[in-house]
Parts: C-alpha cells; structure tokens; sequence
C-alpha cells in the first residue's frame, strides 16, 4: 500500500483530499480522506440516481482539471475510470485511486512497461484493460493521452449504466483486436448521444496518442460552453471569491431566475451547499437567502432540519441588514411545513423574538403578522411563559400606532389558550393603561375585551371591564358604527352580569332559607335535659309549662283573690315577673304528703300563698335559677327564694 502515499501529497480542489495521513501498523493501513457518498460507478449504475447532463458537464469538468494538474507535475494517472472518481456530499467529482501513478519526466521516470501477465494485486485494486490505452498496453508508451483514452471510455459508461462498450476479462489479445471507436459508434447508445458528445469520444478513442485532445484543451469545448455549466463553474468557493461584490450580487439575483432549470439531485448536492459556504458574508445575505429557500422548498423535513437550518440558525439574531431578518420571517410557512411542533418552538420562535426587539418598524410588524397563524402549533406553558409576556413588553413599550395594533390583534389570538386568572391579572389590567384615544386601538381592545369576556368572572366583569368599555367608547374618534358596537358589546356584557349575579343572589337566597329550615329542624329533634325531645314549633310556652306543673304535681291555677284589691294584683303580677325558674332537676321518689299549713287570714300570708313560684317553660335548655339553690325540702327551698328577693316582714298594704 506504499504506492498509494502520492495522494497524501497532491492538493487540488478535484483531487480526493487525504485528512489524516497514512498510519501502518502490524495488521492494517489506515488512512482518512473527506466524506464521500459514491463512486461515479455506483452513481452510474443506479436507475433511481440518474445523472443529469448538467452533472456530468461539471463533473467532467472537474475531472479534467485534476488531470491537467496531474499531468502539469509530470506524472500520469493510468487507472482512469469511473470506480476511481468518487462523489462528495457537495456533488463534487473528485479524481482518487493513484496506486499505478507513473512519472513521465524526471529521475523517476518509468521506462514505461506494464507486465499485466504479472499484476499481482487484487482483482479489486488492480487495473482493468477495460479503460486502458492500447498504445499503453500494446506499444509501452506511457504518456499523458493514456490518460485521456481513458476518459473518453469513462464518458461512455456514463451512457452506458456505468459499463464500458467492451470486456476483455484481463485478456491482452483480445484487446489488440479490438477496433475501440468502431465498437463505440456502432453501439446503440452512440445514436442517442449529442453531436458535440460524439465529436468528443471520436477524438479521445482513437488510436494515435498524439491527436487527442489534452486535459487542458478538454475543458474548452463547445460541449461545456452550457450556461448552467457556467453557473456551477461561477459558485465555486475559489471562482466566487475572485469576483467583486457587484458581480456577485448580479450574479446571485439572476441565479433565483435559472434554478428551476437546474434538476432536483444538482440542486441538493451541488448548488445547495455552495450557498450556504457563502452565508458567512453577512452582506450578501439579502441576495444568497432567496436561493437558499427557494431550493429547500423541494428538500424533506429530514434535509432541511439537518442540513439548512442549523446553517441559518446563527442568522436569527442578526439584526443588521433588517433585511436578513425580513427574509427569514417571510419563510416562516416553510419552517412550519418542515419541521416538528416541539422544534418549530424550540428553534423557530427565537426568531420571532428577536424581531420583537428590532430597532425597525417594519421588522416588528412582519413578525406580529405571523403570530396568529402560528398560535396553534403553541402550548399553553410556551404562551403564557414565553409569548405572552413578550406580547404585553412589546405592547407597553412601543409608540407605534401600528404596532400597538398589531399586538392587540396577537392578544386576541392567544385569549383562548390563556386561563381565566392569566387574562385578569395581566392583560385586563394592561388594557386598561392604554393611553391613546385612537379609532384603530379602540376597536382592537374592544375586540380583545369581548374575547375574554366568556372567560372572565361576572365580578371582574362588573368591577373592571364595563367601566373600561364605557370609558373606551366615549372617544370622540369612533364613528356613529364603532360606537354602536362598543354599545352592543357593553349590553351583552352587562345582560350576561344580571343573569348571572341574579342567579347567584337567587341562590345565595335559597341557601340561607335552606340552612334556617335545617337549624329548626335539627333543634326540634334534640333532646332536652330531661332526655325528651323537645316540643314542636305548634306546641305553646304555656303548654309546656302545664305540663311540667302537671308532672311535679304543682298546682297551677291561680289562688281565688278577694275581689277589688287591684293594687294587689298588680303587684302580684309584677311579683311573678321577677321570680326566678326553679332550678329542674331529677324528680325524687314520691313519699308522703304533708298537710299543708293553716291558712292565715293575713293578706301577705294569702298573697304568698297565692304566688308560689311556678315552672316556667323550657325550650331546648332548662332555665337556671337566678340564685344558687340552697340544699333542704322543696318547701322551704322555694320560702327561702321568696325571702331573699323580696322581704316583705314589714310591709303593710294599709299603711
């Protein structure tokens, strides 16, 4: 593997690059070269990756210019074919495998025999005679036209599912007797080919070495005076630099014109990643962007998402030009149609909020144009963390008519995502700062008002919105229509207020009358002190003290008074008034009845007589005595009372 070092050492844009040099050890070879998708082989003979004319006139091309360098230093490839050019991920042709680079000039000049009979390398590294020179072969002569045989056997496979017109299987005689060009023009690929192509491969097969065409004159033919061919040869890094600013904007407005003539693979491999090596000079930004999306538009989500995003993700910040930024916001549908909901918001939106921070108007406006049809790929946390914060800081800050606007109809758009504590804490209370009496603002807030209504509570209705409302439409600047919608918006609103405070009035109402029911209820069957319910509603205070009176064996009549002592009555009346309940407690066991004392004929014996303390009523608790109760009989229990209230030894009516 020795032989394979020249590549280590040849630099040229169509040579295959070498990134990490040869390292040899014990059991392998290695070595790192830049990323290649293909071989032109493969390339060739896969139907479903067809190569498009334009590709091959570039590729050729490229070809042709590593020959010339090979050739330039004096050395000859001799193992041209298609399995020795590969394809890198930019659709570039790179010129490899230089294992049989032979010299031509100099001290290391080969004398210019090849002993196919004693190739002893694999069949799979070897050379096939299938591309080789006959004048190599069969006349020793190694010169730079073998290399160019070789290409022109290399063009045909190109039309030829990647195979060369004849197989000589390693046999040298056969290939003595073997008239090249008319084998080639006698095939019936060779109809289908252009004359300018046919022109081409009747020089380059022939068989004097000394009439083909050289790798430098190659590239000047007619068949690559295509002008797409000149816009490929244009955008390469090396070309593209050399030019000057003018020209190169020139020439990147005209190619938005020429792409669709380009196919779909050109524009993927070729033209795609030439433009974004340019993205670095911001100030063809304006000029490279149109391109740019114009070619992803035909990309899957996966190519966009992996090869052009992560290019113009840095650009998102870059407020200078403005118009880069306008260019980025005008594609936004095409970042929705290519990516997913989680990386339009993780990656996408940070756009959008850049623009919210732009120093220019129409920056600004671009992006709050775009919020309202964006709103559903959004999550509620994204909204309420993200979006709509930045929406009320845009809002508050900003003098601009039109962007004032622009926001409101944004807040109108997330009201129906926002909850209802959000919209009255936040955005009510950010309407209601709104300073200009403007139509177009007016109008707008209304309109973000009647959208949270159906949100809001009755109360901050009431308490915050109706007065807004009422004092928005007093501006002087709405016309007699805009009025009458402020008035219409203001009726339902305040009709949706009474239904609704009507309705939890009538409830609250109903609450109250159900708990008082419940309270009577539950005293009503509540035990009193003497383990018996207590009496209906129905039952009277009177009833209940009968009964008692009944119980205790108390006579409850009142004593036969002498008639016409209306001042005794009245006081006896005011006698009772002031008496105390007898302290209720567990009746004793019955014993017997004393007699009771002699009557006197006294009028204070018969006015005590009379006015024994009496059971009073007991509703639910039974009455304390006003006294504490003295221990004894029940007689003289109640004697003691009368005495402690109201000493009457000395009284004398008739005084």
């Amino acid at each position: 593997m020795t032989h394979n070092l020249p590549l280590a050492r040849l630099r040229h844009p169509c040579i295959l690059e070498v990134v990490e040099p040869f390292e040899e050890s014990r059991n392998q070879v290695m070595f790192a070269t830049e990323p290649v998708i293909s071989t032109l082989q493969t390339a060739a003979a896969d139907a479903r990756s067809e190569l498009d004319e334009v590709e091959i006139q570039k590729g050729l091309l490229q070809v042709a210019r590593a020959l010339e360098f090979v050739h330039a230093t004096g050395y000859v490839h001799t193992d041209v074919k298609p399995a020795s050019i590969v394809i890198n991920n930019k659709g570039d042709w790179k010129l490899a495998s230089f294992a049989y680079l032979s010299a031509v000039t100099g001290p290391d000049a080969t004398d210019g025999c090849w002993a196919y009979e004693n190739d002893s390398d694999e069949p799979a590294l070897a050379r096939s005679l299938d591309y080789a020179d006959p004048a190599h072969v069969i006349d020793r002569n190694v010169s730079v036209s073998n290399d160019m045989f070789s290409l022109g056997v290399t063009i045909f496979s190109l039309f030829n599912e990647g195979r060369a017109p004849w197989q000589y299987y390693g046999s040298v005689s056969t290939l003595r007797s073997t008239d090249h060009l008319s084998v080639v023009m006698r095939s019936s690929q060779w109809a289908s080919l252009g004359s300018d192509l046919q022109s081409i491969l009747q020089n380059l097969l022939q068989r004097q070495p000394a009439m083909r065409y050289s790798a430098k004159m190659f590239q000047t033919l007619p068949y690559f005076n295509s002008l797409l061919v000149s816009v490929l040869k244009f955008i390469e890094r090396d070309s593209f630099a050399a030019h000057g600013r003018e020209e190169k904007v020139q020439f990147l407005r005209g190619l938005l014109k020429m792409l669709p003539q380009f196919s779909a693979p050109l524009l993927r491999r070729k033209l795609l990643p030439s433009l974004l090596d340019l993205i670095a000079d911001r100030a063809l930004l304006p000029y490279i962007l149109p391109n740019v999306f114009a070619i992803s538009k035909g990309l899957s989500s996966l190519e966009f998402t992996t090869k052009v995003l992560p290019r113009i993700r840095p650009l998102f910040d870059v407020q200078d030009p403005p118009q880069t930024q306008m260019l980025l916001l005008t594609h936004t549908d095409l970042y929705v149609s290519k990516t997913s909901p989680k990386e339009f918001r993780e990656t996408i939106m940070p756009l959008l909020y850049s623009a919210f921070q732009s120093e220019h108007v129409a920056v600004q406006e671009n992006a709050l144009q775009r919020i309202p049809r964006l709103v559903s790929l959004l999550e509620y946390t994204h909204v309420s963390e993200q979006l709509f914060p930045r929406l009320l800081s845009l809002f508050g800050k900003t003098k601009i008519l039109s962007v004032k606007v622009s926001c409101l109809i944004c807040l109108h758009s997330v009201v129906p995502i926002l909850d209802k504590q959000t919209l009255s804490e936040k955005l009510v209370p950010t309407l209601a700062r709104i300073k200009t009496r403007e139509a177009s603002v007016m109008i707008s807030a209304l309109a973000v008002h009647e959208a949270m209504a159906s949100k809001l509570d009755v109360e901050t209705l009431a308490i915050s919105v109706l007065p807004q409302l009422w004092v928005m439409s007093m501006c002087p600047n709405l016309n007699t229509t805009q009025f009458g919608r402020f008035m219409r918006v203001v009726r339902d609103i305040g009709t949706r207020v009474e239904k609704e405070h009507t309705a939890q009035l009538h409830e609250a109402q109903q609450l109250a009358q159900s708990e008082a029911e419940h309270i009577t209820s539950a005293r009503t069957s509540m035990p009193d002190s003497f383990g018996a319910a207590v009496a209906p509603s129905s039952v009277t205070a009177a009833d209940v003290s009968l009964s008692m009176a009944e119980i205790v064996g108390h006579r409850t009549g009142p004593a036969p008074q002498p008639p016409g002592d209306s001042l005794l009555d009245d006081f006896s009346s005011a006698f009772t008034a002031v008496q105390p309940a007898a302290a209720l407690s567990t009746p004793a066991a019955p014993g017997p009845r004393l007699p009771p004392p002699p009557r006197s004929n006294s009028l204070v014996d018969s006015l005590l007589d009379d006015h024994q303390p009496q059971p009073q009523p007991h509703v639910g608790i039974p009455a304390m005595p006003l006294v504490p109760a003295r221990t004894g009989p029940a007689s003289l229990q109640t004697s003691s009372n009368s005495q402690s209230l109201l000493d009457l030894s000395d009284f004398d009516p008739l005084r």
